[in-house]
């Protein structure tokens, strides 16, 4: 009995079918690196709104001899603290921009919502600009 021929179709879709696998294969390795890669930019921007938040309340609040939070008149500015509100709901419209794009990696990801941000302060914001300390500058 005569092996069977191998005709160029044939071999047209084995080369076919394994550029498929392969092209398959690297699409998946780098959907999962920028899932992942969106997921650590989402963290960064939870623990930044977080923080900002945190800013807010040393800014109204303090702790009193029960461990209740209190309102407490401070000297500073509405700017500042209109400012650190802007701050917070940037980074809590990124943290949610990236989730989606670490959920979602194949599709289109424009994560900065930007500009409302700067026309609302009047500037970029930047991570530096932080407070350091329980009251604005």
């Amino acid at each position: 009995m005569r092996p069977p021929a191998i005709r160029i179709r044939s071999l047209m879709l084995v080369v076919a079918a394994a550029a498929l696998a392969v092209w398959g294969t690297l699409a998946w390795q780098r959907m999962s690196r920028l899932s992942k890669f969106y997921a650590r930019q989402a963290l960064e921007h939870e623990w930044g709104e977080a923080i900002t938040e945190m800013d807010i309340d040393r800014i109204m609040y303090e702790q009193n001899d029960k461990g209740h939070l209190v309102w407490v008149e401070r000297d500073f500015k509405k700017a500042d603290l209109d400012l650190l509100r802007a701050r917070a709901r940037r980074e809590g419209d990124l943290k949610r921009a990236y989730r989606r794009a670490a959920r979602y990696p194949w599709l289109r990801a424009d994560p900065d919502p930007g500009g409302e941000y700067r026309m609302e302060v009047g500037w970029p914001i930047k991570r530096s600009d932080r407070l350091s300390s329980g009251h604005a500058h």
